[in-house]
């Protein structure tokens, strides 16, 4: 998926929960909204408008935070204060150019007009805004090409009525669209604009710059911009969804552990192949996406030249004694099969001992089929299974395949039974299948053959849905839970309801996605660290005391922020956990000081000392909280030390995880670190006690 969705995610897991009306209605069961989203404010935080895309936060002028909004909070405009938002210049409404803009508002009547947003310039005539017209209480959509101004309307709907209602104004095709509360029928239409209305000009929530007395009177809450048009599904999705657009789901329950070890999961939810994790997109080549899903929609395969290309990415490499699991449900058609039906595929297919392959298929029998194998290798070292057991024609089938790698046992699950076999053979030689070699790719509904140029062969004649790929082998529970949940991956917000660890979040690496961060753009650089899914949640890094660090030059450190961070120390004698470095005269840094105690200072003559030892038995959580001038360290959720006369960095800072900015052997890091996290505020003892006691840490799935 984007990194949009990434970031975002989606509840896909259908959930009753009360609309604004008081009645119920199962919701966000479309995992697509994510999908071409520009900007998203909650508008559900005091002091801060975040966008959930990280891209426009926006800046307040006078408007005050409620907590009474429909989903959570809202922001309330008074017109003769000249309250307003602006949230930045958002590149929308070009020529010929979906989009769509939704919200909820909240307002009595008035006898003026006055604009619920604008975008663009009048000067040139080219701007989009909403509006109340005056003394009529209705809402108008403006667009305008600098040519025409097209207006569409709320078809005679008061919404000035003192409650809450839902607003999507959008462009589809050659039509302009508005809808109201949810409703699949638009209240009214009208012809598009020829021309872009586009201008460089920030967008203002609450009020049209240029007029006099445009500002709003009423309430405001969860804004968001698509450059797309949204379905009449994903409408009514956004009206009765009582929680909103949920931010940064966790996959499966809480008690779940099918989220670990996940390399990439394809729902086929969205016209593109996207991964849930953003990292092996998938080009579709021919494959004909379809609405008739197993648990919403799907991709269809004929069996001539259709497939999907996932690409090529170190994360999908199989190394030696490394496991793997695939799993997928499967419409295979009834007809003709001449040859193999290739479900997963890594690598390439030859004969003489020149394959290099791990494949999932449906032989021409319908039996499950299963091989691996390194090149070079004899057919005694190759692991294969076939299930005697075999799949219907013309309905979904669940299938799982497990690879063991420390035994080399392949095992094989229709709708959630291991199957019987007709053969099944371990091997154990050395199975290294590189996930970035252009010979080999890592395919869906084909597999590539080695003497035919890599070519695709043994295409794929069916549907595939909710295809997930793990670096491990799943259990029989997990298999089961796949097989019996009927709604794919099933999505809960973070930390079980501690929300608050979201807010002012501003970067956080879980590291299952190399030195990328879950929350912004900014990706630190490894140079020699080594990869390992033995985190403290699930993976990290491991730094071997000489030259091993991660480092970014763009992290911001403002007078008040709190990192934390999970370690696991093989050594310590002065050797620096973090260390930042200004460019002026200040070089934050948290390390281990002579006695084992953590230390932290900022480059002037003051510190703060844990004044508790760390040892080296495990794993330990360490908090770092700095408030202007005082600074607290806390180990394991507990406050181990204060101080205070410290100062405040001056610029952006070059962060280094694992060391200190001159790179000296002597002070690296040696051991392991996991779940690193920056926050732009201070951490409530509440919420450090959450992420230490929390047992999965920040999720970004």
């Amino acid at each position: 998926m984007s990194y949009i969705n990434a970031i975002m995610g989606i509840n896909a897991q259908v959930q009753v929960v009360a609309t604004p009306s008081g009645t119920t209605a199962s919701i966000l069961s479309h995992a697509t909204l994510a999908e071409d989203i520009v900007a998203y404010w909650a508008l559900n935080a005091d002091s801060s408008i975040p966008d959930r895309t990280n891209r426009y936060d926006g800046t307040n002028s006078g408007a005050d935070y409620t907590t009474s909004g429909p989903i959570s909070g809202a922001y309330s405009f008074v017109s003769s204060n000249s309250d307003y938002i602006d949230v930045g210049n958002i590149p929308i409404a070009g020529a010929s150019e979906d989009f769509a803009i939704a919200f909820w508002i909240k307002a009595t009547a008035s006898s003026g007009t006055e604009y619920i947003f604008k975008q663009g310039e009048e000067s040139t005539g080219r701007w989009i805004g909403c509006f109340s017209n005056d003394g009529t209480q209705l809402l108008n959509f403006v667009a305008d090409d600098g040519s025409t101004a097209e207006i569409v309307g709320d078809a005679g709907s008061n919404i000035r009525d003192g409650t809450w209602h839902h607003i999507v104004f959008q462009r589809s095709g050659s039509t302009l669209y508005t809808y109201l509360d949810g409703n699949a029928t638009p209240d009214d239409t009208e012809a598009a604009n020829a021309n872009s209305c586009y201008e460089a000009s920030n967008m203002d929530i609450g009020r049209r710059s240029s007029a006099a007395n445009a500002y709003f009177n009423g309430d405001i809450a969860d804004y968001g911009v698509w450059n797309r048009a949204l379905t009449t599904d994903e409408i009514s999705d956004l009206y009765a969804a009582g929680n909103g657009l949920p931010w940064q789901p966790l996959p499966f329950s809480e008690s779940s552990t099918l989220h670990q070890n996940l390399t990439s999961y394809y729902n086929s939810d969205g016209q593109s192949f996207t991964d849930y994790w953003g990292v092996n997109n998938g080009t579709v080549t021919n494959a004909t996406f379809t609405s008739s899903g197993k648990l919403d929609n799907a991709f269809s395969y004929d069996g001539t030249s259709d497939y999907v290309d996932m690409g090529l990415n170190s994360s999908i490499s199989i190394a030696s004694g490394e496991s793997r699991s695939v799993s997928a449900w499967v419409y295979y058609d009834s007809g003709t099969h001449s040859e193999a039906d290739t479900i997963y595929t890594l690598g390439w297919y030859e004969s003489s001992g020149r394959s290099k392959f791990f494949r999932c298929s449906v032989n021409t029998s319908r039996q499950l089929s299963f091989e691996c194998e390194g090149e070079g290798q004899g057919s005694g070292d190759r692991a294969v299974l076939t299930s005697s057991t075999t799949l219907n024609t013309d309905e979904w089938t669940h299938v799982v395949f497990t690879y063991d790698g420390s035994t080399g046992t392949p095992k094989g699950y229709i709708n959630g039974t291991e199957v019987s076999y007709s053969a099944q053979t371990s091997g154990t030689a050395n199975f290294v299948i590189s996930g970035t070699n252009s010979n080999g790719r890592n395919y869906l509904g084909a597999i590539s053959r080695e003497r035919d140029g890599y070519t695709i062969i043994q295409e794929l004649q069916g549907d595939l849905d909710e295809v997930g790929v793990w670096n491990k082998v799943l259990s029989s529970d997990e298999v089961s839970e796949l097989y019996n949940s009927n709604s794919a991956l099933r999505f809960r917000e973070p930390f079980q309801g501690h929300t608050t660890l979201t807010t002012d979040l501003q970067n956080y690496w879980t590291f299952r996605n190399d030195g990328k961060s879950d929350v912004s753009a900014i990706d630190m650089t490894v140079t020699g660290a080594t990869y390992t899914t033995d985190g403290k949640m699930e993976n990290g890094y491991d730094y071997d005391g000489t030259n091993d660090y991660l480092e970014d030059s763009n992290i911001t450190l403002p007078a008040t922020y709190s990192m934390s961070m999970w370690i696991y120390p093989d050594a310590y004698d002065y050797r620096r956990i973090v260390n930042g470095w200004d460019g002026a005269a200040h070089y934050p840094e948290l390390r281990f000081d002579n006695n084992n105690e953590l230390y932290y200072t900022d480059g002037s003559s003051s510190f703060v000392t844990s004044g508790s030892d760390i040892d080296t038995s495990g794993w330990h959580h360490i908090i770092l909280v700095k408030t202007g001038t005082t600074a607290k360290i806390y180990i394991n959720g507990t406050e181990r030390g204060s101080g205070t006369g410290l100062e405040n960095v001056s610029n952006a800072v070059t962060l280094t995880l694992g060391g200190d900015r001159t790179h000296t052997s002597t002070k690296m890091f040696n051991g392991k670190i996991s779940d690193f996290g920056i926050w732009d505020k201070e951490l409530s003892t509440d919420e450090i006690t959450d992420l230490y006691n929390n047992g999965i840490g920040l999720r970004f799935y």
